[in-house]
C-alpha cells in the first residue's frame, strides 16, 4: 500500500459531473482537482476504481466515461504525482442506477412483402435500457423462433430463403435485470409466390360450338399469390362486360353467352401477379381454337316443307278434278248429221278426234 505525503502541492479532490444519481448509459466525468501547486511541479493524474487503474497516469486531470455501466459502481479515487511526491484524493462512491428497458420495435427488412426465395430480416430494437438485454422472436402469439442475451440495443434475426410457410404475424419481446418482458407490436410478413403453369380449361364439350350455345372457359394456375387474369381472342385482349360475354368476379372464368360468328377464334388466358419494386410475373396458357358448327338443314327443310307440299298437293288435286271435269264437257261435241253418202267416213273421222283429244288432256294432267 502506497502512502501519499502532504508536501509540494495540495491534496487532490475527486468530483463527478454531473452530480447526483448516475444512470446506466449516461455520460459522466471524474475530475481530480489540485487547488495549490507551490512547487509548480508537472503533475500526473491517475484514476482508480476499487483500487484498479482506469487508465495509465497522464497530464489530464479528468477521466471521461461515454456510457456509464454497472461496472462503474463502487469507490473511486485519484492519485497525483509530482516531484517524486504522490498524493491521494478522497474516495467517491459511484452508484449507477439500472435503466428499465423500453418497449421494443420490430421491423422487417428489406420490406414487409417478400418474394419466395428472398432473404428477410427481423430487427428488434429498444431506445434505451440497461445491458445486457434478453431478446425473443415469435411467430404468431406464442411460437418461439429465436432468443439471445445481447449487449446491444438491437438484435437481428435472419430468415434465409423465405417460403410461403413464413407468411404470418411476428413480434419480439425484451427484458433486462430491471424490467420485462415487454412485447413489440405485431408486424406481418407477406410472401409473394410467382404465378406458374397457367392452364385453359373448356367447360363446353368440343371446339365446334353450335350457334347460340354457351361457351365457358376457366383459367387455372398451379400456384401464385393473388393472380389476375387477362383473356384474349386471336391475341387481342377481350373487354370485360361486353354484350356477348363477361368475366367472373375473380377474373378466372370467361363466359360467352351466345356463341356466334363474331366469337370464332383462338382463345388463351394470361395470369399475372405483382412482385416487389415494380416487378410483375406472368404466364400464358395454351391456345384453344373454337369454330362455329354448320347447321344440318336437310331435316329442318323437309320438316318445314311438309305443310307447303301438303297444301300444294291439295290445290293440285282440286285443280286436276276441276280440269278433268272441264275437259270432259269439251269433248262432248255435236256430231254432224250423217249423210247417207258419207256415213262411214264421218264416223271414222269423229273417232280419230276423240282419241287425239284424250291423249292431249292426259299430257296436261301429268
Amino acid at each position: 500500500m502506497s502512502f501519499c505525503l502532504p508536501e509540494a502541492f495540495a491534496v487532490p479532490k475527486l468530483t463527478v459531473h454531473p452530480e447526483g444519481q448516475l444512470v446506466d448509459g449516461q455520460w459522466f466525468k471524474l475530475v481530480c482537482l489540485v487547488e495549490e501547486n507551490l512547487s509548480e511541479a508537472s503533475l500526473r493524474y491517475g484514476f482508480y476504481r476499487n483500487g484498479i487503474p482506469l487508465q495509465s497516469p497522464s497530464h489530464h486531470s479528468d477521466y471521461i466515461s461515454e456510457s456509464a455501466c454497472l461496472a462503474d459502481s463502487g469507490p473511486s479515487h485519484c492519485k497525483v504525482t509530482g516531484s517524486k511526491v504522490r498524493k491521494c484524493s478522497n474516495q467517491l462512491h459511484l452508484s449507477i442506477r439500472r435503466i428499465p428497458v423500453s418497449k421494443p420495435e420490430l421491423i422487417i427488412q428489406p420490406r414487409k412483402k417478400l418474394i419466395e426465395g428472398d432473404a428477410g430480416f427481423l430487427i428488434c430494437s429498444v431506445s434505451n435500457g440497461s445491458l445486457p438485454i434478453y431478446y425473443q422472436f415469435y411467430k404468431g402469439s406464442s411460437m418461439k423462433l429465436y432468443w439471445e442475451l445481447s449487449n446491444s440495443t438491437k438484435l437481428v434475426y435472419n430468415i434465409e430463403g423465405i417460403s410461403r410457410r413464413d407468411k404470418g404475424m411476428y413480434h419480439c419481446s425484451v427484458r433486462n435485470e430491471v424490467t420485462g418482458p415487454l412485447h413489440s407490436e405485431e408486424v406481418e410478413i407477406i410472401v409473394i409466390v410467382p404465378v406458374t403453369d397457367a392452364v385453359l380449361i373448356s367447360r363446353t364439350n368440343g371446339t365446334e360450338i353450335q350457334p347460340g350455345d354457351r361457351l365457358v372457359l376457366r383459367c387455372l394456375v398451379r400456384e401464385g399469390t393473388e393472380p389476375q387474369f387477362i383473356w384474349c381472342r386471336d391475341n387481342v385482349p377481350l373487354r370485360n362486360g361486353s354484350a356477348s360475354s363477361h368475366v367472373t368476379a375473380d377474373g378466372g372464368e370467361l363466359v360467352v353467352h351466345s356463341f356466334r360468328r363474331d366469337n370464332v377464334g383462338s382463345y388463351h388466358c394470361a395470369a399475372i401477379n405483382d412482385g416487389t419494386n415494380g416487378t410483375i410475373f406472368n404466364v400464358n396458357s395454351d391456345y384453344i381454337e373454337f369454330t362455329l358448327r354448320a347447321r344440318s338443314f336437310s331435316k329442318e327443310i323437309a320438316a318445314s316443307l311438309v305443310p307447303v307440299l301438303l297444301f300444294g298437293g291439295l290445290i293440285e288435286s282440286v285443280w286436276f278434278i276441276h280440269r278433268r271435269r272441264d275437259t270432259g264437257n269439251s269433248s262432248t261435241v255435236s256430231q254432224p248429221k250423217r249423210s247417207q253418202a258419207s256415213g262411214e267416213g264421218a264416223a271414222a273421222g269423229n273417232l280419230e278426234y276423240a282419241v287425239i283429244g284424250a291423249a292431249h288432256n292426259a299430257g296436261e294432267c301429268h
